[in-house]
């Protein structure tokens, strides 16, 4: 074995290392549960996964572009965002909001046209009614975002399931990353930017933010 192999694998072990210490920090994470009350552990945390991922972008740009090292970054992405995608919500009351629009037009009603407290709405009422945001005013979501709303009431509307379609946007966002860059020598590097983000990360996989529907449609629309 060349002293060249030695210090690729060496490499490859830190990135290895670096890996395993995020998810260690997420799986930390995940076991807080409800995040607001844990604030300052979680912003701890939350540090310690920023300066990981610093030194993890450091080893991607330094090792030599190898299938070994694609597969590592893609394979620690997925488990990240695993890791993080079945705890409910707890950071933001953002996805809330989401599934009661979703509620209201499947029974019938306009979330443009009614406010959350309009006494039309009562019935619809649950335990998560009190900690949603906005009670007084229509939605500010955009048509195409409703939809994805209605259509994932459908099929997922448990608290942590209606995150699915955000995760899957999250996820076809990094796949539409690692092809637009197939061809680089730094593909590795350009993909983890955003593959191992521990904000995207906790944002999308965590929250269930829907910003990532706008984000995989501007990069696809840049793409195509």
């Amino acid at each position: 074995m060349t002293s060249e192999t030695q210090t690729e694998n060496l490499k490859l072990a830190g990135l290895l290392a670096a890996g395993a210490s995020l998810e260690a920090l997420y799986l930390r994470v995940h076991s807080l549960y409800y995040l607001k009350n844990h604030a300052i552990t979680f912003m701890v945390l939350a540090l310690g996964a920023g300066i990981v991922y610093l030194i993890a972008l450091y080893g991607f740009d330094q090792t030599r572009a190898s299938r070994a090292s694609f597969i590592l970054l893609i394979f620690c992405a997925l488990v990240f965002r695993a890791t993080l995608w079945p705890m409910q919500p707890t950071l933001s009351d953002d996805l809330q909001r989401y599934r009661w629009d979703a509620k209201v037009q499947a029974n019938g009603f306009n979330p443009y046209a009614t406010a959350p407290q309009d006494p039309r709405l009562a019935h619809l009422r649950d335990h998560e009614y009190e900690v949603m945001p906005g009670r007084e005013t229509p939605t500010i979501y955009p048509p195409a975002t409703e939809l994805v709303y209605r259509a994932t009431w459908k099929l997922f509307p448990g608290p942590t399931a209606f995150k699915a379609p955000f995760a899957a946007a999250d996820v076809l966002v990094l796949f539409l990353l690692a092809w637009i860059f197939r061809d680089e020598k730094d593909r590795a590097f350009r993909v983890a930017v955003y593959a191992w983000n521990p904000l995207v990360i906790v944002e999308f996989a965590g929250s269930g933010h829907n910003d990532v529907l706008a984000l995989l449609a501007l990069l696809a629309a840049w793409r195509f």
